[in-house]
């Protein structure tokens, strides 16, 4: 993260957590000549227009106040997106008991990608049902961990 946006990050995520959300992210970055100052959200259950709306005027204001950033931006707040990689510790906790998808960076066992159930998580690994086998995975091998969304 650059300054501007630890900055923003330590204002906001007290903010964010008063109202019952985790700031799990901040980009500042240059789009087609306009600047975006982006939050990215998340809460279990997923985020609402709402949430996004009220950390936005809670926080736009703050920001004005206390980070100085000279050209114009817009600032948005929005969700991770479903199909966001779980990248933190705080993540896995968060989907402990879903469904997720481990890419590994080589193949493991003749295979680049499984599916399970988070079981458990640490700082070096995660554990996962496979097919009513619990299994541990290191997360050095671990190239990305998605959730799996079943629609149905």
């Amino acid at each position: 993260m650059s300054k501007l946006t630890d900055q923003v990050h330590d204002l906001v995520a007290p903010l964010a957590e008063e109202e019952g959300l985790e700031l799990l992210e901040v980009q500042y970055k240059q789009e087609q000549k306009k600047w975006y100052l982006r939050l990215i959200i998340d809460k279990r259950g997923g985020i609402s227009i709402d949430d996004c709306e009220r950390l936005s005027r809670k926080t736009d204001p703050v920001i004005d106040e206390n980070v100085d950033i000279r050209q114009s931006y817009y600032l948005e707040v929005q969700s991770p997106g479903l199909d966001r990689p779980l990248k933190t510790q705080a993540d896995f906790a968060r989907y402990v008991g879903t469904d997720v998808e481990l890419t590994f960076y080589q193949k493991l066992d003749g295979k680049k990608k499984i599916q399970g159930t988070l079981l458990a998580h640490d700082k070096d690994s995660l554990t996962l049902d496979v097919n009513g086998t619990e299994q541990a995975f290191d997360l050095p091998a671990v190239a990305q961990v998605k959730r799996v969304i079943n629609f149905g």
